[in-house]
């Protein structure tokens, strides 16, 4: 009796310390940690395994082993199962301790064997009791998803990551092959999910790529086609007209040099003048350095004049300049065209028709005031050179009011009206073939010899040679009127008179008389002219503008701007040259018109189409 009181005391007092030690270890971070059953996930994800686990207990020296009931899937975030089993084995290990020391206590074999049938006993239900709250957290694990408790101790969260470090291994698969395997597929995941994203980024590149790529092509499209172009139709007249050589003559006065020298005009080339009037001086060599000064003072004259206009403090001076641009803008405008077709037969022609016209810009310009300090010095010095060359030069002055000209061809006093008109025919066509376009000039002179000449009126010949082929039934009889043009000096005279018409072997000699432009042509013995033969005058169009145009029967089509779109309407050709037509409408209809806006390329459209800018 005394021995059984000894062994429950000391079986409670086993009980005791057991119960101190299991609270020891789940508050102590050094706690023994047994290994565990089942496999744990960090990551919150059940982790399966076919794989059976027995469970061991020990009793003594002896193990015995305890079937799972069905192998187990545990997650990382359900510990309980670990704090569960731990206390279990705690408790068998206590039990087995008290069991131990109960032997050496105790020497009654009734006693040894009840009390391991208790330790049995209650380590059996340990484990029954182990195994189901197992299974209710497989339970709970699978139909809920039961997440890791935030609230945990900070020795549990110890106690999972040293498992996991423990890298336990549950049949052949360790946590760390589990955890490679999903840092594998992750890995797999993030590389499809980037493939991904730059697959849709460069398609999204591409397809803008493509977009603003037909856009420019569009627009350059639009920028580099062919648009419609508009025009009014204008009023005109088309000429046909037949080429020839004119001789230019003049009833003219030569004004002859007493003395030998340098010449100096004191006259505009073309200028009209009065009785008296001073036209040049006859310089001796001995003042040839005088002369040159007096020629740089006067472009530094101009200079200056220059200067002030530009500065607008010249009032007057500009429209001087404006008149002369204006009679040189044709000069020029033919010289460039001589240039471009390799001609240099007029350039003489030009040079001087272009000091004609500097020279009455100057004889314009000493009349306006232009109030400058340095003009009036310049003026001063002029004055002081011509004086000393007046002292010794011989004076030229106008004998008879007219147009004078500083250009002698020695053909003065040989062609003259009379001749003209009553000369041998023969004769007077040599002369048409062999005259030069422009008349010589030239700054020294000999004694006796020809200084300059003056036109005594305002009517001048012009005498040509037609060919008996072209000039047959053109109308030509003496007293018709025809119009002639000079493109050279971009002069149209109008109503020149027929005086004279003779045929020769070498053609038709006809002799016009004009009273116009005779000071564009003063200083030129012969010009080519064009003799108009027919006009017609209407609606004139571009030749490029009609549509599908039948010049035998004498219709085309207009391409018309009607309300932004393109119409087409019928016209007659009343004429046409190498560059226009003249028009008129088809039947009563009143379109086209002077008010019609028509489309000049009309290859670049079509009917009915838009007109877009």
């Amino acid at each position: 009796m005394d021995n059984r009181k000894k062994r429950d005391e000391h079986i409670n007092k086993s009980k005791g310390k057991s119960a101190s030690a299991d609270r020891k270890k789940n508050m102590g971070k050094e706690a023994v940690k047994p290994k565990a059953p089942d496999m744990f996930n960090v990551n919150s994800k059940s982790v399966k395994t076919n794989q059976k686990t027995p469970a061991v207990s020990s009793d003594n020296s002896k193990t015995k082993v305890v079937p799972s009931h069905k192998s187990r899937s545990v997650s990382a975030s359900n510990s309980s199962v670990s704090r569960v089993s731990d206390k279990n084995v705690s408790k068998k290990t206590d039990r087995n301790s008290v069991n131990v020391k109960g032997k050496k206590g105790d020497k009654t074999t009734g006693s040894k064997s009840q009390s391991h049938h208790s330790d049995v006993k209650n380590s059996v239900n340990s484990v029954k009791r182990s195994d189901k709250d197992s299974k209710n957290i497989k339970k709970n694990s699978i139909g809920k998803n039961v997440k890791t408790n935030d609230k945990k101790p900070k020795e549990e969260k110890d106690y999972k990551d040293s498992l996991v470090s423990q890298s336990a291994t549950v049949g052949n698969v360790t946590v760390e092959d589990v955890q490679k395997e999903r840092n594998s597929k992750n890995k797999h995941k993030r590389a499809e999910k980037t493939a991904v994203v730059r697959g849709l980024t460069l398609a999204a590149i591409v397809l803008a790529t493509m977009v603003v790529l037909i856009f420019l092509v569009y627009h350059l499209y639009n920028y580099i086609a062919v648009k419609p172009e508009q025009s009014f139709i204008t009023s005109g007249s088309i000429e046909h007209t037949i080429g020839a050589k004119a001789m230019v003559i003049r009833n003219e006065e030569v004004m002859k040099s007493t003395c030998q020298g340098d010449l100096v005009t004191k006259s505009a080339e073309g200028a009209r003048i009065s009785t008296g009037q001073q036209l040049a001086m006859v310089v001796p060599a001995d003042l040839q350095s005088v002369v040159v000064n007096l020629r740089n003072t006067e472009s530094q004259i101009s200079d200056v004049q220059l200067e002030l206009i530009q500065q607008g403090m010249a009032s007057g001076a500009d429209n001087i300049y404006s008149k002369i641009d204006e009679l040189l803008v044709p000069i020029i405008d033919s010289l460039r065209q001589d240039s471009m077709n390799s001609n240099i037969s007029n350039v003489t022609s030009y040079q001087s028709s272009i000091e004609v016209l500097i020279s009455q810009r100057e004889e314009l310009l000493l009349q306006v005031d232009f109030d400058d300090d340095r003009l009036d010095d310049l003026r001063r010095d002029e004055r002081n050179y011509e004086n000393q060359l007046a002292k010794s030069a011989t004076i030229i002055y106008a004998q008879n009011p007219g147009i004078v000209s500083f250009k002698i061809d020695g053909n003065e006093e040989q062609l003259t009206f009379d001749y003209m008109l009553n000369g041998d025919a023969g004769e007077v066509s040599k002369y048409i073939d062999s005259a030069v376009g422009v008349i010589p000039s030239d700054n020294y002179v000999n004694k006796d010899e020809g200084v300059a000449r003056i036109a005594k009126n305002d009517e001048q010949y012009l005498a040509v040679v037609l060919e008996n082929n072209i000039s047959n039934n053109q109308g030509f009889e003496v007293d018709t009127f025809h119009n002639i043009n000079i493109p050279s000096e971009g002069v149209s005279i109008d109503n020149c008179k027929v005086v004279r018409e003779t045929v020769t072997g070498e053609g038709l000699l006809i002799v016009f008389s004009t009273t116009k432009h005779v000071e564009d042509l003063v200083d030129l013995r012969s010009v080519d002219i064009e003799i108009v033969i027919t006009e017609a005058r209407g609606m004139k169009v571009p030749l490029s503008s009609l549509v599908n145009p039948d010049y035998e029967r004498g219709i085309a089509s207009l391409y018309v701007n009607k309300s932004g779109f393109v119409e087409a309407v019928d016209v007659l050709i009343v004429d046409n040259d190498r560059e226009f037509a003249i028009i008129t409408p088809v039947g009563d209809s009143n379109i086209p018109n002077l008010n019609t806006v028509i489309i000049t390329n009309p290859s670049s459209t079509a009917a009915g189409n838009k007109i877009t800018n």
